[in-house]
């Protein structure tokens, strides 16, 4: 596999020379050590794999009251919780939303049946009030600018991880685990118990993957999309298989002492903050697979819609992260509508509105001349019908198809 490069700064970026956007300088340092691969490969590995991945086939479907969870073995913060305003997300629960039951269509391939996730993917979201926020430090940033190429570019190749690896993950307070399943093997990095400060949990697939990647950037805040990108990464369509997981394990407004969603600082929102270890390893896999393609999973709620403010028609809004759409937007949600219903619009000619104009990943990967990112704003009553998992495999095809020409 070969770099995606810095736009118009393919030399220097090879020499670790020039930051890209939204980094700061010691990102630049650590990734300075990263080595290229030396060959290209096309998005999707070509693979024999037995055809058993599929659709979680009976996910919760239940209606969540306002500040619970949504997933097992994974608290809420309580009822003070924080709720965003302007154009961040509003939390979404999923009162009074009705379960969308059209029929699958028999036209499209369906993943074999009765695909659950792993019990383990639960895990990766401790107890809110467990996790004490840290900011990003330069020895963490160096440390992935080691494992990160390394794991993406043995994990199409081989089951274990390099032996070597566990031990510079170690030395960050980060676990090295190998999770073995029926369909897929997982190499998952993630805190170590007792040292849980926010730094993000990320799962690399084994073997035959596409170059996507699934974000969880807002686990607690926007309900429900925990298990949707579990679901998208775990249970794709075969050959539609993403290679990488990421999510953050701190609540968005838990990132200082009291702090609120007026404040001009949240240190613990991935989505927004250039310095976290999120957007080094989203840099990691920009500079390390060919053609990145990064998948973005958010929620809005009913608040602005029942006060007259928004569209109530509104089921997703789908950005490539700036006011002018990339094909694969386009793409997208033009093709949603068939899953989630006429509601689906494009930022900016359907909506004006939950862009994502602003998030840090995409305005990152906007910097590689090769990478891709869709911001995916979702309703609650999309996010409900997506506990559905055979609607969630149609989601899938739809977000990690091949571009059209």
């Amino acid at each position: 596999m070969s770099r995606c490069l810095l736009r118009g700064a393919a030399p220097w970026l090879a020499a670790g020379v020039l930051a890209a956007p939204g980094l700061s300088g010691m990102a630049l340092a650590a990734g300075a050590d990263s080595e290229p691969s030396a060959k290209p490969r096309p998005r999707e590995q070509a693979a024999e794999s037995p055809a058993t991945g599929a659709p979680p086939g009976e996910r919760r479907s239940r209606e969540v009251p306002e500040g619970q969870e949504t997933r097992t073995r994974r608290e809420e913060p309580g009822p003070a919780s924080p709720r965003g305003t302007a154009e961040q997300d509003e939390e979404a629960s999923f009162d009074d939303v009705e379960e969308d039951t059209r029929a699958t269509s028999s036209r499209e391939p369906r993943a074999a049946k009765r695909c659950v996730p792993d019990a383990r993917f639960a895990g990766l979201w401790p107890r809110v009030d467990d996790v004490k926020f840290h900011p990003t430090t330069l020895e963490e940033r160096t440390a992935f600018s080691k494992l990160l190429p390394a794991m993406l570019r043995a994990a199409p190749v081989r089951r274990t991880p390099p032996a070597t690896l566990e031990k510079v993950a170690a030395s960050v307070g980060f676990r090295l685990e190998v999770w073995e399943g029926r369909q897929d093997t997982f190499w998952v990095l993630r805190e170590k118990p007792g040292k849980l400060r926010g730094a993000g949990a990320y799962v690399v697939r084994t073997g035959p993957a596409t170059e996507d990647i699934v974000q969880v950037p807002h686990p607690w805040f926007d309900q429900g999309t925990e298990d949707i990108g579990v679901g998208l990464f775990a249970c794709a369509p075969e050959g539609r298989r993403p290679r990488l997981f990421m999510t953050a394990t701190a609540h968005r407004y838990h990132g200082n002492p009291g702090e609120t969603p007026e404040d001009p600082e949240h240190p613990a929102d991935v989505a927004h903050n250039p310095d976290h270890l999120f957007q080094e390893v989203t840099n990691q896999v920009a500079r390390t697979l060919a053609a990145p393609r990064v998948v973005q999973l958010h929620g809005f709620g009913t608040t602005k819609a029942a006060a007259g403010q928004r569209d109530t028609s509104l089921v997703a809004v789908v950005s490539s992260g700036t006011r002018q759409p990339m094909p694969w937007a386009r793409q997208v949600s033009r093709r949603l509508v068939k899953v989630l219903g006429e509601g689906v619009r494009l930022f900016p000619e359907g909506v004006q509105v939950l862009g994502g104009t602003r998030n840090a990943q995409g305005r990152l990967l906007q910097s590689y001349e090769c990478a891709h990112f869709l911001h995916l704003e979702l309703s609650a009553q999309a996010r409900k019908s997506l506990s559905s998992g055979e609607r969630q495999a149609r989601m899938g095809r739809v977000l990690f198809a091949p571009l059209e020409d």
